[in-house]
């Protein structure tokens, strides 16, 4: 009897031990699967906020900003956007089972690719070489001394306009 029950045993065993590996199994795909559904959503969220650095870029421009400051803020979000560019690619290989990735993430990858396209126009635009003033054709002004230039007014005159 001992030269059956033993296969028997094993069998038994072995069919236990593969029963909680595929319940551990299941348990893996449920976390890659909430992993990657959380990856994806970090992805959307990451296109919604360059969408909102760029509409404040805009608003930036359209009230006026200084160019050196602006330069500075716009090469660091150019670099922004070619991190989330990284972060899209890698999503695309680790998500290409997921039909909700394959939808959602090209848009993204070419909005930030648009928009990397007009910060390189405005960084391009802001370091183009300044133009060269020739002297010879600046005015030739005669040096007043202090005081005698009639186009300048001087704080005695005006406390005293303020006085009359």
């Amino acid at each position: 009897m001992s030269i059956i029950t033993e296969p028997l045993r094993t069998v038994s065993r072995l069919a236990d031990e593969a029963e909680h590996l595929r319940q551990d199994l299941e348990v893996a795909e449920r976390k890659v699967d909430e992993s990657s559904r959380r990856w994806l959503t970090g992805c959307i969220n990451l296109g919604a906020a360059l969408r909102d650095g760029q509409a404040d870029v805009e608003s930036d421009l359209r009230k006026g900003v200084e160019a050196g400051t602006f330069l500075s803020f716009a090469e660091e979000y150019r670099a922004a956007c070619d991190r989330a560019l990284k972060m899209y690619e890698k999503a695309m290989k680790g998500l290409a089972d997921r039909t909700d990735a394959a939808e959602k993430l090209p848009p993204l990858v070419e909005e930030t690719n648009q928009f990397i396209a007009w910060i390189d126009e405005l960084i391009a635009l802001i370091r183009r070489p300044g133009k060269t003033i020739d002297p010879a054709l600046l005015p030739e002004l005669e040096a007043l001394p202090p005081g005698a230039d009639p186009r300048f007014t001087s704080l005695e005159d005006l406390t005293a306009r303020g006085s009359e």
